[in-house]
């Protein structure tokens, strides 16, 4: 009861804490559908177990093998909690990119510079004839958030190419132990290889997106010169990017997988037989170095050039939609507002917080609304962003004279 209970109200926290991102309930959505899954396998586990009887050894494989997948499940969400911690902070960069004037002359192509940002979130807009109060910066973690959700949503094939290696490795382990047992040398050699192959892995992968992203950045002054209806043509194509976050995907897993093994076997097998202590770092280097250092690098460079050549469509039309909602919350606040003969908002407390006016809307106003329409309308009364709203800000709101910069209208559709 005390389990049920707590996990009932950490899901319900999260998703009050969410409700009001987009971005934010995806991801807690797929973590929840994860959880989900893995707990029908168990439960379908425990069913099976009492109409089909397996012996006591075969049982215990079943049970480790799910304990071991539901292990790397819960690292799988590490890593996308990684994901989106370390691309905070570009969020902040790319929006004050934004707001800066500065020049596309200066514009070099070396590194995604103001210049670089600028040419690249105008020509997106000019191309797809997208509206100016179109927010690039905002597009961007779109693809970004569904770039990461990707890494957890595992496809049916992906699952069949796991069972095939898994095949194919059981295969030489039944082969190897037909010469009787591995030494734990060897097996700690043997994990050592294992583990170093998704670190490989992720450096080509780095290397091939590096080169991408680098003659990207260098046609960027180019483009600057280009007319806006010139086509934008993918350096590779489309099916390079399915392919790409494909394999991604697979190593993503097999790295939290080899990392499963690490706690479940990896370190007793070094405690028990007494082994060096410096197998501990170096069994576990490869996989955090591939988790917090290359996969974040990356996703991060290819959801950029998959964001601008590639465009998502789901993305573009989350930020539209924001927009728009946005928008008819001002026309539907103004439309009650008069409805009730323009009512003066009371100040006697002084300035409102996000309680006070949510209150003050229901009880001096008699406006009523959700909770998520109020939270998007005080982001857009609270013009000066010092998480209060004045007297003038709320007339002004209601007046339509609310003035709104990019960094204003990017808080409001929930950027932070």
């Amino acid at each position: 009861m005390l389990f049920t209970v707590v996990v009932e109200r950490l899901i319900e926290y999260l998703q009050r804490r969410s409700m009001f991102s987009e971005s934010n309930s995806m991801i807690l959505q797929q973590v929840l559908a994860e959880f989900c899954l893995y707990g029908l396998v168990a439960m379908g586990v425990f069913v099976c177990n009492n109409f089909v009887k397996v012996s006591e050894k075969d049982y215990a494989r079943l049970e480790f093998a799910d304990i071991l997948c539901f292990i790397a499940n819960c690292l799988l969400i590490s890593v996308v909690a990684v994901l989106l911690v370390t691309y905070a902070p570009d969020t902040q960069t790319y929006l004050d990119y934004e707001t800066c004037d500065v020049a596309e002359s200066n514009a070099a192509g070396y590194q995604l510079g103001i210049a670089e940002f600028k040419i690249m979130a105008r020509r997106f807009r000019e191309f797809h004839k997208l509206p100016k109060h179109f927010i690039y910066t905002i597009y961007l973690k779109e693809c970004y958030v569904r770039d990461v959700c990707d890494v957890m949503k595992v496809e049916w094939y992906t699952w069949g190419f796991l069972a095939c290696f898994t095949l194919t490795f059981c295969f030489f382990k039944a082969l190897y132990q037909s010469y009787g047992a591995m030494e734990a040398s060897a097996f700690l050699r043997l994990m050592q290889l294992m583990n170093m192959i998704p670190l490989i892995v992720y450096l080509i992968l780095y290397s091939h997106i590096s080169s991408l992203y680098g003659t990207f950045l260098r046609s960027l002054p180019k483009m600057a010169l280009e007319h806006s209806k010139e086509p934008i043509i993918h350096p590779m194509s489309k099916e390079w990017t399915y392919r790409f976050r494909w394999l991604l995907q697979i190593v993503s897993i097999a790295n939290t997988l080899l990392l499963g093994a690490y706690f479940m076997i990896e370190l007793f097998t070094i405690r028990d037989t007494q082994s060096s202590k410096w197998w501990y770092p170096m069994l576990v280097a490869p996989l955090v170095i591939g988790i917090v250092v290359l996969l974040p690098l990356i996703t991060r460079k290819l959801s950029i050039l998959d964001a601008f050549y590639a465009h998502n469509d789901e993305a573009m039309d989350a930020v539209l939609t924001r927009f728009c909602k946005v928008d008819e919350d001002m026309r539907y606040i103004r439309m009650l507002w008069e409805c009730k003969g323009k009512p003066a908002p009371r100040m006697d407390e002084g300035d409102y917080d996000i309680d006070m006016f949510l209150k003050a809307l229901a009880e001096d106003f008699e406006l009523h609304v959700s909770v998520a329409r109020g939270d998007r309308l005080f982001r857009c009364f609270d013009t000066d962003q010092n998480g209060l709203i004045s007297k003038q800000e709320f007339m002004d709101g209601l007046n339509g004279k609310w003035k709104s910069d990019v960094r204003h209208c990017a808080l409001v559709m929930d950027l932070g």
